[in-house]
């Protein structure tokens, strides 16, 4: 998967993008899977039979019952760099095009990489704060800090304030979707759905 991240981000520029900005420092790829890319398709829709159980059936919020129906299709593969970061944020939930039922809730990141604590890449986890800016003398404590293994997946709500600590050596490989719910009874559970926002 990593030889795929970088031969895309070195040959096709529409699909891929660089952040360099106080907030964030990093490159990425970007994938649909759809009909045309079955091979990810299929990985993909394996990846979702091994979380499917793992993953929250409902989620309450603000007096309504939404229910888990799949993954977003829309795949970000980031690539950090050494001296590459995501400061402190949280993630941005995303609505099916045209309907109001269907969103995401749950980030999930999945490392592809292993990175040794002392090259740093961590993802951190902070006590909730209001505040998303903040001076470094007033910076909120970390709760939970994960360091990138291969394979190890991280599901955690869009609401959580977290970052992605600088890489201090080598590089870290990361692979982002979303887990989405609906509030469709109904809805039988798919693999795949898609939302996406850039």
């Amino acid at each position: 998967m990593i030889d795929i991240i970088d031969r895309q981000i070195a040959t096709t520029a529409s699909a891929s993008r660089s952040y360099d900005t106080q907030l964030r420092k990093y490159t990425r790829a970007e994938w649909y899977a759809n009909q045309s890319s079955p091979t990810l398709m299929r990985h993909l829709d394996q990846l979702w039979q091994r979380l499917k159980p793992w993953l929250p059936a409902t989620i309450e919020h603000e007096g309504q019952r939404w229910h888990l129906c799949g993954l977003n299709s829309y795949l970000r593969c980031n690539r950090y760099a050494t001296g590459d970061f995501f400061q402190a944020h949280r993630d941005v939930p995303t609505q099916l095009p045209g309907k109001d039922d269907t969103r995401t809730f749950l980030t999930l990141n999945i490392f592809l990489n292993t990175v040794a604590t002392s090259c740093g890449g961590a993802t951190r986890f902070y006590e909730d704060s209001k505040s998303t800016t903040w001076s470094a003398k007033h910076e909120p404590r970390v709760a939970a800090s994960i360091q990138p293994r291969a394979g190890r997946v991280v599901v955690f709500s869009h609401t959580m304030l977290h970052d992605g600590s600088t890489v201090h050596s080598g590089v870290k490989y990361i692979m982002r979707t979303d887990c989405v719910y609906t509030t469709k009874t109904e809805s039988k559970p798919s693999p795949l759905l898609a939302i996406s926002n850039a």
